[in-house]
């Protein structure tokens, strides 16, 4: 957590990202403590830093080289939202996720929520919404509320997160 905590606080070393989080690209030199001068993207791979983690707030997603993106990992501040309702069903669960803005907005209309985004409903457990969406039996290529959800596993480059793409 203190390794995050430094790096939000270092603008120069960093790209702010709309919503509040950041991302680390290749090219920023940082000295360790032992004096050796390393790439900070090197740096924070080998402490473990990936896809998935959530660590200090942010919910880490890393994309690789080679894409239609620069390898970098992302920090995306993670969400904690009460819900007043208890949602029965997936296609209420959407709903509420939808009317709230919980998920990061996509060109088109539609949203995605990746792991870290965490939400009550009612007054039942809190849990990553990603979790929740499997509890219903969301998966990749159903339609719900409106939506054509697409899903990306734990193992993607971009880490798990579900899509959502306004039926038209």
């Amino acid at each position: 957590m203190r390794v995050v905590n430094w790096l939000a606080s270092r603008p120069r070393l960093v790209i702010a990202q709309r919503g509040g989080g950041f991302y680390v690209t290749r090219g920023h030199a940082i000295r360790r403590r032992d004096g050796e001068t390393v790439d900070l993207l090197d740096a924070l791979l080998s402490l473990g830093f990936r896809s998935g983690l959530c660590v200090g707030g942010y919910s880490i997603v890393y994309t690789p080289p080679g894409g239609l993106y620069l390898e970098k990992l992302t920090f995306f501040p993670m969400i904690r939202r009460r819900f007043a309702e208890c949602c029965a069903t997936a296609a209420e669960l959407v709903a509420c996720l939808d009317r709230q803005r919980i998920g990061y907005a996509m060109q088109g209309g539609g949203f995605l929520i990746s792991r870290g985004t965490l939400v009550q409903l009612g007054e039942g457990d809190v849990r990553d919404a990603v979790d929740w969406l499997l509890h219903f039996g969301v998966t990749g290529g159903d339609k719900v509320g409106g939506y054509s959800i697409g899903y990306t596993s734990p193992v993607s480059p971009y880490g798990e997160r579900f899509y959502f793409f306004p039926l038209k």
